[in-house]
């Protein structure tokens, strides 16, 4: 190979590494994106969760205050239902925006589900709150002893043995998907860091490969002219001589 396309060799191979390198990095960049949308679509919806847990018992303990107090808490009440309604709300908004953030169908597909139990909790709140209404319309009838009971069956069982243990599921399947997110984040990473590795020795070892034939192609014509040159200054002094 001429001294011509060895240079030549050793820019192409700079140039291809250099590339492979600004791949890398756009594609770690690229992943780093994902997964960060990806754990803060989990993180609101997990959030939403905590909220509407807290919310849900301050709803159930302003029922007992009403039916107990009668109309003075009864715009306490209305707050923790309004809450409630704003809590789902925000639930919703915060499942599809953690939807949004999933890349192929079968990853949308496998979420989907969070949508439906949304609707479900949404739906069993509701049939609570018609009770929680029901018992109340019992108390003022003067019925108190009945709205109590109602108030015990229909609500309070309903919260503390279907709509909480609906909100623990969830809440635990966000922890779950937030720990398999990272364990993601730490495959790759070390994916990252191998590929980085085994490219920047691939690079060394080319690099110096060529550098050395390069080297060799460059000294080692210097070095037969300057032997030439000796020779022929040898052969003039032992003319003169």
């Amino acid at each position: 190979m001429s001294l011509r396309w060895r240079i030549l060799a050793l820019e192409i191979a700079s140039l291809v590494f250099i590339l492979a390198m600004i791949a890398l990095m756009a594609g770690a960049l690229r992943l780093s994106d994902h997964f960060a949308g990806r754990v803060d679509g989990v993180h609101k919806r997990f959030e939403a969760l905590a909220d509407l847990d807290g919310r849900a018992n301050n709803y159930g303990e302003q029922v007992a205050s009403t039916l107990l107090l009668g109309r003075a808490k009864m715009a306490d009440l209305q707050t923790a239902r309004l809450d409630m309604e704003k809590v789902f709300a925000r639930l919703n908004q915060a499942t599809r925006d953690e939807i949004a953030t999933l890349g192929g169908l079968s990853e949308v597909q496998a979420e989907l589900p969070e949508v439906e139990e949304n609707r479900r909790m949404l739906e069993l709140y509701h049939g609570i709150d018609v009770n929680a209404t029901r018992a109340l319309a019992l108390q003022r009838d003067g019925r108190q002893v009945e709205g109590i009971a109602l108030f015990s069956r229909d609500v309070a069982f309903r919260l503390a043995n279907e709509l909480q243990p609906q909100i623990d599921r969830a809440l635990q399947d966000e922890r779950a998907e937030v720990a398999d997110q990272l364990d993601a984040i730490a495959t790759w990473q070390a994916r990252l860091w191998a590929g980085g590795a085994v490219l920047a020795v691939a690079a060394l070892a080319c690099l110096i490969s060529l550098g050395y034939l390069l080297r060799r192609s460059i000294v080692r014509p210097l070095g037969e002219i300057a032997t030439a040159a000796e020779k022929l200054a040898a052969g003039d002094y032992a003319q003169r001589l």
